[in-house]
């Protein structure tokens, strides 16, 4: 979740899969402060096999 107060942009993982910020996965439920170049990766899991995926183009990937 991505979420903006008081002038500041926050992301939170609230996923089961993980949520990466500039390489680090982020503690669940965490308010994580945003800056200008920061990498966001989403991660997803494949339903047929519940196996944790990165999308190979990187098209999750979103830079700030």
């Amino acid at each position: 979740m991505i979420t903006r107060k008081d002038g500041v942009t926050y992301v939170e993982d609230m996923s089961i899969n993980g949520t990466y910020l500039n390489g680090e996965r982020l503690p669940p439920r965490t308010m994580q402060p945003l800056k200008l170049g920061d990498e966001i990766v989403l991660l997803w899991a494949d339903p047929a096999t519940d196996v944790i995926q990165r999308d190979a183009a990187d098209t999750h990937k979103k830079r700030f």
